[in-house]
Formats: C-alpha cells, structure tokens, sequence
C-alpha cells in the first residue's frame, strides 16, 4: 500500500508538473501569433525572429506530447522494438534536426565524435526518441553560447553514445534517484530537470 501511494504521489506530481511547463509555450505561442496578428509585414526581420520562436514553442510542445504517448506505450506494454543495423550518425543528425531552431537560438557549439562507418543495430525511431530527450534537455539547461559534445565509442561488439553538456547538471545526491519511476530533480536547485555529462 505504500507503494501504490508514493506511485499514486509521484504520478500526481508529474502531471502537475506537465500542467505547469505546458502553459508557458502556450503562453508564449499565443502571445507570439497576436503580436504577428497585429504587426505582420510591417517589420520583416522582427517578423522572422517571432516566426522562429513560434517553432520553437510548437517543438517543445510536440516534445512533451511524444513523452507522454512513450510513457502510455511503455506502461501498456505495447512497445515494439524493431532492430536493423544502421549507421548511427544517420539517427543522430535526425535527431538533431528537431532541436535545430532552439541550438541556433542559443548559438549552442555542437561537437561530434564518431568513428568512421559505426553501425549498429537498434530500433532507429526509438533510438531517435532517446537521443532527442537527452539532447532536448541539453539544449533546455545549457547557457547561451554553451556547447553540447557527442561522443561514440566502440566496446568489442557493443556501442556507447556519450552526451554531455555545460549546463548546471544534476547534483551528486539526486543521481542515484533519476531513473525512478515518475522522479524529477527539484526545479529551484538546479534550474530544471536536466543533466549533464550523461552518458547512454
């Protein structure tokens, strides 16, 4: 009973915590469409840079909706892995692509490190998803003119992908609680939910 009770506590929590990070881009968006609604073409350049913020806004929502629909296939049992082999800069650069607008908004330095002609084999879509959260909160909590570094690394017939970042991080006492169901680092420490110097 205990348990079910902390669970029951912890999935409060999250989806108080969801409610409040999904009023801000949309917030932000609609806020973003009126100033457009009423000064359109009058200024090309402003019009540009609130257009980008727009997509900006419009990925973090599509991000957190794509947690929630993971969380509801994982919890139901109804997630598929799908193993090919494939290069993995491939899913990489895809996955890069999503946070494209917010790196350039930052002028985040991006370094990657690969061997040359490293396949693996994995669920590309999946892999995708897991390569964009970790990236999406490096973006979130790395400082403007910051940079997020890349790293593989061949172990025998296995593979390792590092990700690390110049944000705050996580502090040593909270690291052995981030994988817990539902577990979120508290916000007012460390300005978010994000880590750095992950690895994966």
């Amino acid at each position: 009973i205990s348990e079910l009770m902390r669970l029951t506590r912890a999935r409060r929590d999250m989806v108080a915590n969801f409610s409040h990070d999904l009023r801000t881009p949309i917030s932000s968006i609609r806020l973003l469409v009126e100033s457009l609604q009423m000064s359109l073409g009058k200024n090309p350049e402003r019009d540009k840079k609130q257009i980008g913020k727009l997509a900006s806004e419009a990925d973090s929502l599509q991000h957190m909706t794509q947690e929630l629909i993971d969380l509801s296939m994982i919890e139901s049992g109804k997630a598929i892995m799908r193993l090919v082999p494939i290069l993995l800069m491939d899913v990489l650069d895809k996955a890069m692509v999503i946070m494209e607008t917010q790196i350039d908004q930052k002028r985040i330095q991006i370094t990657k490190t690969f061997p040359p002609d490293f396949t693996v084999l994995v669920d590309p879509e999946q892999l995708k998803r897991v390569i964009a959260n970790v990236v999406h909160n490096a973006v979130k909590f790395t400082p403007p003119e910051g940079s997020i570094t890349l790293l593989a690394i061949r172990e025998g017939e296995m593979g390792r992908l590092c990700i690390s970042d110049s944000g705050p991080g996580i502090p040593p006492h909270e690291r052995t609680r981030i994988f817990e169901r539902f577990y979120q680092v508290d916000q007012a420490r460390t300005g978010g939910a994000g880590s750095s110097n992950r690895g994966g």
